[in-house]
């Protein structure tokens, strides 16, 4: 199996190929869960294979990963075909969204899912990158739920229907959020990155200065014994320092997952430049273990040298 191909971040996976990093089935079934690009049928295909091909095994609550991914896969065909399933009472509504978080209203409601499918095939853009499908249900005056995202091919890539899972279907659902993994990255405290837009953050995140990802410290054993038994999907996320859109003032970020970081290659502009003033404190100066917006010794004796940077920055964006 090509598990590379599952992963988000092509600067992680490029990274974990030079590694020749052996992964096990659970890291195999989760980097599959948590692929951006592909869809519903591409992920149930590759869980397949690897129930074929990769020897089964327990991790915490889970007692066989086989049979948790066909008890999974199971439960997510029965979803789509209650996306699908036409009823009284019931409409859907689509809107296109394109990488900057950018859509286009709804056109109406449409009373069944063919006719729904029909109109976004006939009315995608070349700048629309998803079509986000919801479904409304009103029974009893109570409406009910669910949204579904499909790529440009109009294949469903996520669907979003927790408030109608069985206590057992949400049970299944939440053993992905229960994971926590500690994979090899090629990023250091500094590091200028980015998060693209993808089908679960829509917006893309960056540029901003990585502080902390994964356990750069991989001297922690204790930390890591600890995530491996109690950690989830929340520790997996990425602290960094970033640009405000609106006050242009430097703020800090914490996003989703490790797993989605690129390094930011684009020039950087304007306050921008602050960013790379920042990186450079971090990569060759700040100690690993002191946290520069909380140490007042660290603080008092760098805030000059960085802001005469940052001054000499802007007034070289400002000349050229």
């Amino acid at each position: 199996m090509d598990i590379y191909r599952f992963i988000n971040s092509k600067s992680i996976g490029n990274y974990l190929l030079f590694l020749n990093y052996p992964f096990n089935a659970m890291e195999a079934a989760w980097l599959i869960y948590r692929c951006h690009q592909a869809t519903i049928q591409e992920k149930h295909t590759a869980w397949n294979e690897l129930i074929e091909t990769m020897p089964d095994c327990s991790y915490r609550y889970t007692e066989s990963l086989h049979d948790f991914l066909r008890s999974y896969m199971a439960m997510e065909n029965r979803m789509i075909a209650r996306f699908r399933e036409n009823g009284p009472g019931t409409f859907y509504q689509d809107t296109f969204q394109s990488e900057k978080w950018t859509d286009r209203p709804p056109d109406g409601y449409f009373s069944d899912f063919d006719h729904a499918m029909h109109f976004a095939k006939s009315q995608m853009e070349e700048d629309d990158h998803w079509l986000v499908c919801r479904k409304l249900q009103m029974n009893r005056a109570v409406f009910s739920g669910m949204t579904a995202v499909f790529n440009r091919e109009l294949e469903m890539t996520n669907l979003l229907c927790r408030s109608l899972l069985t206590e057992e279907e949400a049970e299944l659902f939440s053993e992905w959020e229960n994971l926590w993994f500690d994979f090899p990255i090629p990023f250091r405290r500094g590091d200028i990155v980015w998060i693209p837009a993808n089908v679960h953050h829509m917006k893309a995140e960056g540029p901003m200065v990585l502080y902390s990802a994964g356990i750069f410290d991989k001297e922690d054993q204790e930390k890591r014994k600890y995530l491996l038994s109690q950690g989830d999907e929340t520790d997996m996320c990425v602290w960094a320092y970033g640009i405000d859109e609106t006050s242009g003032n430097m703020i800090q970020v914490q996003t989703e997952n490790y797993m989605d970081l690129e390094l930011y290659s684009k020039p950087l502009s304007g306050k921008e430049k602050l960013l790379q003033a920042l990186s450079d404190m971090l990569r060759h100066r700040c100690p690993a273990d002191i946290h520069p917006w909380e140490d007042n010794t660290w603080e008092g004796m760098e805030a000059i040298r960085f802001a005469q940077k940052y001054n000499q920055l802007l007034a070289q964006g400002s000349s050229g």
